[in-house]
């Protein structure tokens, strides 16, 4: 192989618990602990309703069985269910069942039946989230089907994804596309690399500094450094490390070696602070010794011997080469906001004691129709507009409310505090983010979809 080919083995798969799995296998585990004495029957009870014809599916009924389906029987049955419950004309719910099918099927390697349904155009409204396809790439990728990435991702960009964010091409998306391609590591891999920064480059001017490190490593190899230059500029922070010395392996290859080692020269002069990563790849090194050698420039080869000196005596010399510097799995920095189910803490959770009504007292001697009678009275103004900020929807401060028989401010504070033997409520009295007295808390393991 030539002195430029880097033969670099790149995986930026995403880690488990960077595309929720970890939390989603958790959720399932407390699910299954929580629901074990019910469980059997809910679930015979739902696969008899999916066969017929005009059962309704209800969201938390479906949710409940992907949190609780293990073989494939059940995993079939979540699929028929999900088909019916995506024709349904009439849903209340925001929830996206799209990302959690595909953290089922991840973590039972059902990797063909998640490709077979990621592009079946009768469920293109359930797995047009970026998520969804993230997993899937991400599984496949795991199993080096590079092509079949790929092809989620065209399928997803014809579609159009749904993103939080507003962007046309998810940056993580489009970093498994890329991986997949240099992966590959051939001409019609870069030339479809090529193509796909060329889209992403008409809606989004800056280009992830990893999938912009790819896509120049890919050109490097294929022989077109000039490229490999050209999407490094597309990176709008210049200062990353490892556009840095990508940079250099380009001034090296293209023989500008003083460029090469001015580039190298300011990293090395970097004083180290702790866990600092801005450091010097000793593939970069080994690309401008080659490049000083084969023009034979004794003056270009001493001024490497004082960059290598300096480099390592100031303790910049990476431990790790590029290779595995990439090859670190992606973990996100936090949870996912401003989704549609951003909000929802807990997917099938339920706080422990939810079943324990008797015991702990907590059967209301008021039923629904009498609870939701109360009036209603507001702790302050409406701000903002007609909805915003209503905080305390079906709220009453303590004491809101009299008994009705003639208590008297006495009698209400007893009453109040539970001396009366009458309603007993917890101060706050009905609360928007606690209307189910904490029964099953819902929290989104998605991701953000950037």
């Amino acid at each position: 192989a030539s002195w430029g080919n880097l033969h670099v083995q790149i995986r930026t798969v995403f880690s488990s618990s960077g595309i929720g799995i970890d939390n989603f296998k958790s959720s399932r585990d407390q699910h299954v602990a929580r629901f074990a004495p019910s469980l059997d029957a809910f679930k015979k009870r739902f696969v008899d309703s999916i066969e017929q014809s005009n059962s309704q599916i209800f969201t938390e009924d479906l949710r409940n069985m992907i949190m609780s389906a293990e073989n494939d029987t059940e995993i079939e049955t979540v699929i028929q269910a999900l088909k019916k419950y995506s024709n349904n004309k009439v849903k209340f719910s925001d929830y996206h069942f799209g990302s959690p099918i595909m953290r089922l099927l991840y973590i039972q390697n059902k990797t063909n039946l998640a490709l077979e349904l990621y592009m079946n155009e009768t469920l293109k409204n359930v797995f047009n989230d970026s998520a969804s396809a993230l997993v899937l790439m991400n599984k496949l990728i795991e199993e080096k089907r590079y092509d079949d990435a790929v092809k989620v991702f065209d399928f997803g960009s014809q579609r159009g994804f749904s993103t939080a964010s507003g962007r046309v091409f998810p940056s993580d998306v489009v970093m498994l596309a890329i991986e997949g391609l240099y992966r590959k590591n051939t001409k019609d891999a870069l030339t479809k690399a090529k193509e796909i920064m060329s889209k992403v480059k008409e809606h989004d001017s800056d280009v992830n500094p990893r999938t912009a490190a790819m896509v120049a490593l890919l050109a490097i190899q294929q022989g077109e450094t000039s490229f490999a230059m050209e999407i490094l500029d597309a990176v709008h922070t210049q200062n990353y490390t490892i556009v840095k010395n990508i940079r250099a392996i380009c001034y090296a290859d293209m023989g500008r070696i003083e460029e090469s080692i001015n580039v190298i020269q300011l990293l090395a002069e970097q004083a180290p602070i702790n866990n600092d990563r801005r450091r010097v790849f000793p593939l970069v090194m080994r690309h401008i010794r080659i490049a000083a050698e084969k023009l034979n420039d004794q003056s270009l080869l001493s001024r490497f011997e004082e960059l290598s000196k300096t480099v390592l005596k100031n303790n910049r010399l990476s431990t790790t080469d590029i290779p595995e510097f990439l090859s670190e799995p992606i973990n996100r920095r936090g949870p996912i906001r401003n989704g549609p189910q951003s909000n929802m803490r807990g997917d099938f959770r339920q706080n422990q004691g939810d079943f324990v009504i008797l015991k702990n007292n907590r059967l209301s001697t008021t039923d629904i129709p009498e609870f939701l009678s109360e009036p209603i009275n507001r702790r302050g103004p409406i701000r903002n507009g007609p909805q915003s900020n209503m905080r305390g929807d079906f709220r009453q401060n303590q004491g809101d409310f009299r008994n009705q028989g003639g208590y008297n401010n006495q009698q209400s504070a007893n009453f109040r505090q539970g001396y009366s033997g009458g309603f007993n409520r917890q101060p706050g009295g009905f609360n928007r983010e606690n209307r189910f007295g904490n029964n099953f808390q819902r929290q989104d393991f998605g991701y953000e979809r950037r």
